[in-house]
């Protein structure tokens, strides 16, 4: 189990490794200024990783599965860092990076909100019904 999360002088350091035939990583954001000291728990999850920090987490994945060769176990990454919908933008991003592109379409004020997603999923060619 891996996390991603502000790293503190007190944060436990981590080995971005498999230990087991399963490897869970969660992404929580690196909202280190609300981390914390915030009027809501949600804001500590209000992060939106950018696209290089996106680049950079497929690149390890990638090196991680390289690197377990004929055993390739399971893996599963989850994005917690869900305040205002960033969770499912940086799964989009992640997956895109990762050479498998998100198929279906989210709904279009995700798009108009993270314009991120540009050219990441399918548009829609039909007006807005409202």
């Amino acid at each position: 189990m891996l996390i991603d999360e502000p790293k503190f002088d007190s944060s436990v350091r981590q080995a971005f490794e498999p230990a087991g035939d399963i490897f869970y990583f969660r992404l929580h954001g690196r909202n280190r200024e609300k981390w914390w000291s915030h009027a809501g728990a949600w804001e500590r999850y209000d992060y939106l990783y950018s696209q290089r920090e996106i680049a950079s987490i497929a690149q390890k994945l990638k090196s991680m599965a390289r690197a377990q060769g004929e055993r390739p176990g399971k893996s599963f990454v989850f994005f917690n860092n869900h305040a205002r919908g960033q969770a499912v933008v940086n799964a989009i991003m992640l997956s895109h990076e990762m050479g498998t592109p998100v198929k279906s379409r989210p709904i279009d004020q995700l798009v108009k909100q993270f314009p991120q997603l540009c050219g990441l999923i399918p548009v829609s060619k039909e007006p807005p019904l409202l």
